[in-house]
């Protein structure tokens, strides 16, 4: 898998933002979510409002992979940095967001994701793997990889 540079990510994110489709926006903030905290694409369907807390700096993830393969609840907390702050402010900006509202509005982005590859010239990649920009791009200091890898659930 070859991820993409941070310069070219913001290409890949604002040609999907600014594409013709209705969707465009809510498909480059989906995107854009994905790799800034971590997520599984079954995982942002899920967070809520009343999961974002921006005070503490904290959402509340309820960790679909660990839910279906062990019988404890799959509760995690994933820190908010500085460009996913950005970013839900902005979201909030653009719709008022209530406790039970889902953060993201749109449950995928393939299609969009593909099209904007295509026309950066970028090496594609699957929404899967944008979970992996955030740990090879902020991995947390003095932590190991297989810790990081058990940490993010992966």
């Amino acid at each position: 898998m070859t991820l993409p540079e941070p310069e070219q990510f913001k290409v890949i994110v604002k040609t999907m933002k600014t594409a013709e489709a209705r969707q465009s926006k809510d498909c480059a903030d989906l995107v854009r979510f994905l790799a800034l905290s971590g997520y599984r694409i079954s995982e942002t369907q899920q967070v809520t409002g009343a999961d974002v807390d921006l005070e503490c700096g904290e959402i509340r993830d309820h960790n679909a992979k660990h839910c279906i393969t062990t019988s404890a609840h799959g509760m995690r907390f994933v820190a908010i940095i500085t460009a996913m702050r950005e970013l839900l402010e902005c979201m909030h900006q653009q719709q008022t967001l209530k406790p039970t509202d889902c953060v993201c509005v749109r449950g995928e982005c393939e299609k969009s994701l593909t099209i904007a590859y295509k026309n950066v010239g970028a090496t594609r990649i699957a929404n899967h793997d944008l979970r992996h920009l955030l740990a090879t791009r902020c991995p947390p200091p003095a932590t190991s990889e297989p810790r990081r890898t058990r940490k993010e659930s992966h």
